[in-house]
């Protein structure tokens, strides 16, 4: 099910997709394909990274 404010949300974000947009037609295919490699790798090195330091500091308040 669609929210009913769905298409003012989207409204909100069109401007950020353009200028991606706009961003990612500056690169090649093959460069794109090695930005995402990038990306996917370092949000799982984030993610672990952040699942460490919470473990870390659990209850040390």
């Amino acid at each position: 099910m669609i929210p009913k404010n769905a298409k003012k949300m989207a409204r909100l974000f069109e401007s950020m997709a353009t200028r991606l947009k706009e961003l990612e037609n500056g690169y090649s295919e093959k460069e794109m394909k090695i930005i995402e490699d990038f990306m996917n790798k370092s949000g799982e090195i984030l993610l672990q990274e952040t699942i460490k330091m919470k473990k870390k500091t659990k209850g040390k308040k």
